[in-house]
Formats: structure tokens, sequence, C-alpha cells
């Protein structure tokens, strides 16, 4: 059977839409407060930017497979794979809208985000202009994590190298002490304080 090709880029942009709000927006989000994991990690500049162009497209384009070949098998099977998909993105924007709502119920949470799920399988075929709206968070949402986050000033900052030479110009003796299970005490004053005499 032929491919609807029309129907096929309006469903795949539903579904793209549907998993940038449930997926690439709150991990970006996340991730883009939090500089520090990349900095533990070594991260170069390079492999963040592919890890935000990964959480944004992966998915979707996963997605898109699975539509143009259940497309290609025809029958009923193009339906099935689309709201399947249409359920589990939906799922999973609705526990991120959810978890803002009400942050402190989990239960809550997921009765609120299976809710919005139900929904949006219910009417997308009649919503499906608005749902394709959400298809350009995508972007939206890369240029925030890359340009706008936290975690965007590492990708302005140079790689750090490595010294050409171990060479050190004025050498110091270099003593550590380990000293295990040391009472506290030992080491303060009678106010409870470090007792600068000694230290």
């Amino acid at each position: 059977p032929t491919i609807d090709r029309r129907r096929l880029i309006r469903r795949s942009l539903v579904v793209f839409g549907l998993m940038t709000a449930g997926i690439a927006a709150p991990v970006l989000d996340l991730y883009g407060r939090n500089p520090a994991v990349f900095v533990a990690n070594r991260s170069t500049p390079a492999q963040i930017v592919i890890f935000g162009l990964l959480v944004t497209f992966l998915p979707p384009l996963l997605a898109v497979l699975i539509l143009t070949v259940t497309e290609k098998i025809g029958g009923r099977a193009a339906d099935v794979a689309y709201l399947t998909l249409v359920g589990i993105a939906a799922t999973a924007t609705g526990m991120a809208i959810s978890r803002q709502v009400v942050p402190e119920s989990t239960v809550w949470a997921l009765v609120l985000g299976l809710g919005f799920a139900v929904f949006v399988v219910l009417v997308c075929r009649r919503i499906e202009q608005g749902l394709a709206v959400f298809s350009l968070l995508g972007p939206a949402v890369l240029v925030m994590f890359f340009l706008i986050s936290p975690t965007s000033r590492l990708l302005a900052e140079p790689e750090e190298t490595a010294p050409s030479s171990d060479h050190v110009g004025v050498p110091a003796p270099i003593v550590l002490i380990q000293l295990d299970e040391l009472p506290l005490a030992s080491l303060m004053d009678q106010d409870g304080q470090i007792n600068g005499s000694l230290f």
C-alpha cells in the first residue's frame, strides 16, 4: 500500500511535540540547571551538544520510523501504532505537568498524568492541527539548553589543555597528615572554637 505522506508528517509532528514536552523539555531543564553533572563527568562541549540533540531528536526519530513502517504495512497497524505512541508521549507529558501541579503527591500526579494521556488519546484526531504546533517546542527547548541555561556556559568556555611540562618553578615539600578518628574535642578550646594557640 502507498503511504499517505501528509498524514505521516502530521502524525509525526504530533508525536514529536508531545515527546518534546514530556521527555526533552524536563530532561534538558534538569541537566541545564545542573552543569555540575557535566563537569563531574568531564564532558566536552561536543559531548554536551550531542547529548542535547539525542535527547531531543532520538525518541521522535524512533517514533517516525515506527509510524513509517506501520503505514507501509497498512490496515489498522498504522492507527494502532499512532495511538500507542500518542498515549506513551502524552503520559510522559502529563506526568511532567502534574509533577509541577501537585509536586507533594505522587499518587495524584500519577492520576492526573494518566488522565491527561487518556484525554489526549481520545481527542487527538480532532485536535491534530493544534497538537502539531507543539513540535515547535523541540527547537525552542534545544535553543534554551544551548544558549540560556547554566550549562550553556560550559559550551562557551574553551577546553582546558594539559600543561606541556610538569616542571615546577619553585619546588616545596608537601606533607600529608591523615588523622583517623581524631576526637574533635582535642582541636577545640573551651568556647567550642578551633584552638588558635595550638592550630
